[in-house]
């Protein structure tokens, strides 16, 4: 049981351990991350959510696609019903999965962000709750607590080892 209870501790740790570079590599190359905030793409995207936005060039973009652009100061997420070509640059005609009516302009070529390549269910809450004092606070406390209690403990097997050693002979 203790064997299998390390297994996914270090699983864990490893997968926290990607997402952590992930979450600060991916940004150098375009990719983005963006909290899902309102149900219009559920129940594909959940509201709480995380999606990794993939930057990609507006001409590979085909109907059924989910695309983040730009509204305003927002961001959204909607897919795309019909791609609108014409002269220079297409435009993208998108829907919310939950809503009844397509969006009611289409988004321009230069507003897409880019497109969901994934998304992480629930993750938004954690963020939204590292954000804040006590989750930050917690953020850092816990893994430093842990490994300090594993060096305790690896020091407490060190000193009873030594006790056990019988003292004088060889």
């Amino acid at each position: 049981m203790k064997r299998a209870l390390g297994w996914m501790f270090n699983i864990t740790l490893v997968w926290l351990l990607v997402m952590v570079v992930a979450m600060f590599l991916l940004p150098q190359f375009g990719w983005r991350f963006d909290a899902v905030l309102t149900g219009s793409m559920e129940p594909d995207l959940s509201v709480g959510g995380v999606v990794l936005i993939k930057p990609v060039a507006p001409l590979d973009i085909i109907p059924g696609d989910i695309i983040a652009y730009h509204s305003g100061e927002d961001i959204v997420t909607h897919r795309v019903l019909e791609v609108v070509t014409g002269a220079g640059e297409p435009s993208f005609v998108t829907k919310g999965d939950a809503n009844e009516d397509p969006d009611p302009s289409p988004v321009a070529a230069t507003s897409v962000v880019g497109r969901v390549a994934f998304d992480v269910p629930y993750l938004g809450y954690l963020a939204a709750f590292v954000k804040t004092r006590l989750g930050l606070l917690l953020t850092i406390l816990l893994p430093g607590l842990a490994i300090i209690g594993l060096e305790l403990k690896s020091l407490w097997q060190v000193v009873l080892k030594k006790k056990a050693v019988p003292k004088g002979g060889s």
